[in-house]
């Protein structure tokens, strides 16, 4: 009876202090604590670190092959900053300067072509993936950590927006890895603490253990510091990046841990911010914060529409950059009580005031569909830890379905760029439309400039004037955009940075949208007496090439001696 008791005592104190597996194995019961209160987090079969490496090494492979095998050329914005990579500044008209100098040093190593333009993103979007994954392991402290990490990789380039980026090179492209990083580091150093050993007795015996005490501030510190640079690097390749600071205030306030020195580490990360992307506010202000004027026309703020389908076209467009299955989940996590506690409630913070911030400026005015790109790494993050909760609800399953649903439509997406077509479901209003014909109207003016022995061509839009550099890159002609006295503002990049004026060499070919001749009268004629009036002789040649099913792009050719 004695010993039956002693039995007893000593199961109940290993009850009390939570030691199933302990009991289990000291009484000999089977252990079912694992079906009852552990469930297998979702994905996991089948789904190991090495494998999700391959598979992520694989999408990316296939990316790159597709970008190889695709016919089509280059875009208007990709072949404005390879242009900007060939002068390399600290700054440029419309964008930070980042992106060109990793373009410019592409250039450099691996020469002109479309694939060395485009090969950047896949390699940039799968860092940003690995870079998640590290990331999700600071959400959890049970063992679906790293399952949190590899179903964040695989969503992050599963997205249909991810997908496309990866074929055309954008400033998103660039600045979501250093987003993400910061993300990395804002999460870890939530994490951070210091350790002292404590004595305690037992049976008379003084025993010592370590006990987390608090944050160790010189690590809490640094990993802000190095948020900050990351967000720094961001804004210079895309000044969105900079919605991180008041997100992170926000962040800080509502679900920062108090025993942090919040305020000392905020301005650690404002310092890093301030010197990490220093180079773009030298060249604004040696050029009067021209970009602050470019982003207000992008804006478009002063024509304000109040539109309401503005709005929703915007909002309903999430759903196919993020995808259908994975937007509809992350709309209905600020209504999960478990998803609003700790660092998953505070991924929130850089996710809801970005998307909101855009929705308005929708209604306002417009907003393009990868606008809210900032926000989709810290959704990523809160969608693997959704999907990887131990009592995961019927919601967190559709990861799975989520996942493969964007792989397909990135593959269809993949596809189609590779084919340069979409074959026979190809709509009227083709949306590749916007990459073709330009590399025949170039030829078509070289072989003009040529036999005229013109020394400028001049352009009609900023689309031409970026393509023609891109086609005529190494035929030696000054390329010109005028800016036309009835013009509003400081013009584009073309027209601010290669202006038509009288000292332009001649003879000069122009490049005409329809059959009329060209019509110049620049700004600047008043700096010359007299205003200067041109004698065009053609036209002599027209192009009309077939862009899409029922839209041609039709051009003149004029010469002015």
């Amino acid at each position: 009876m004695r010993i039956q008791v002693v039995m007893m005592r000593n199961f109940m104190s290993l009850l009390q202090q939570g030691k199933s597996a302990t009991v289990n194995a000291k009484f000999g019961m089977q252990d079912i604590s694992g079906k009852t209160q552990k469930a297998q987090p979702l994905l996991e079969r089948g789904l190991s670190a090495h494998v999700v490496l391959g598979i992520l090494l694989g999408i990316t492979a296939l990316r790159l092959y597709a970008i190889a095998a695709s016919p089509l050329g280059p875009g208007v914005d990709e072949a404005q900053y390879w242009l900007w990579g060939q002068d390399l500044q600290l700054g440029y008209y419309s964008k930070p300067p980042l992106i060109a100098w990793l373009l410019g040093g592409v250039n450099m190593l691996f020469g002109q072509s479309a694939f060395t333009l485009r090969a950047s993103g896949p390699v940039l979007h799968l860092i940003t993936g690995l870079i998640l994954w590290q990331a999700a392991t600071h959400l959890t402290k049970d063992n679906s950590t790293d399952m949190c990490g590899r179903i964040a990789a695989l969503l992050w380039l599963s997205l249909p927006a991810v997908g496309l980026g990866s074929f055309v090179m954008s400033t998103d492209s660039v600045m979501l890895p250093f987003w993400a990083a910061a993300l990395y580091f804002v999460l870890a150093c939530q994490k951070t603490t210091g350790q002292k050993l404590t004595g305690q007795k037992t049976n008379g015996q003084k025993t010592t253990s370590q006990k987390t005490t608090g944050p160790s501030p010189s690590r809490y510190l640094f990993y802000m510091a190095a948020a900050g640079a990351a967000i720094g690097i961001a804004s210079l390749a895309k000044y969105a990046g900079l919605y991180f600071i008041p997100c992170l205030i926000l962040f800080l306030y509502f679900f920062g841990d108090k025993a942090h020195p919040r305020l000392a580490g905020f301005s650690v990360f404002l310092a890093g911010v301030v010197l990490a992307s220093s180079p773009t506010w030298v060249w604004n202000l040696s050029n009067e914060f021209v970009t602050l004027f470019h982003l207000s026309e992008n804006a478009n703020l002063e024509k304000q529409s109040y539109s309401f389908a503005s709005l929703a076209g915007f909002f309903f467009s999430q759903f196919a950059v993020l995808g259908p299955i994975s937007f509809a989940t992350l709309l209905t996590l600020p209504f999960i009580r478990k998803m609003r506690n700790g660092l998953s409630g505070g991924l929130h913070i850089f996710i809801w005031p970005i998307i909101g911030a855009i929705c308005l400026q929708a209604f306002l005015s417009e907003a393009n569909a990868n606008w809210a790109a900032a926000s989709y790494p810290a959704a990523i993050l809160l969608l693997a830890n959704f999907a990887t909760q131990l009592r995961a609800n019927w919601l967190a399953r559709l990861m799975l379905p989520a996942i493969i649903i964007n792989l397909f439509m990135t593959a269809c997406l993949g596809v189609i760029l590779a084919a340069g077509s979409f074959g026979i479901v190809t709509p009227k209003s083709d949306p590749l439309r916007r990459l073709r014909g330009w590399e025949v109207m170039a030829q078509k003016a070289d072989r003009l400039a040529v036999q005229a022995g013109a020394g400028t061509v001049i352009a009609y839009s900023r689309a031409s004037a970026a393509l023609l550099h891109w086609h005529l890159a190494d035929k030696g002609y000054y390329i010109a955009l005028p800016l036309p006295e009835e013009a509003s503002g400081q013009g584009n990049h073309y027209q601010r940075s290669y202006p038509l004026n009288p000292t332009s060499p001649r003879p000069w070919l122009a490049i005409n949208e329809g059959a009329m001749p060209p019509q110049y009268s620049p700004q600047y004629s008043a700096q010359y007496s007299p205003q200067y009036l041109l004698d065009w002789q053609g036209p002599l040649a027209k192009t009309s090439i077939k862009i899409s099913h029922r839209r041609t792009r039709d051009n003149s050719y004029w010469l002015a001696r």
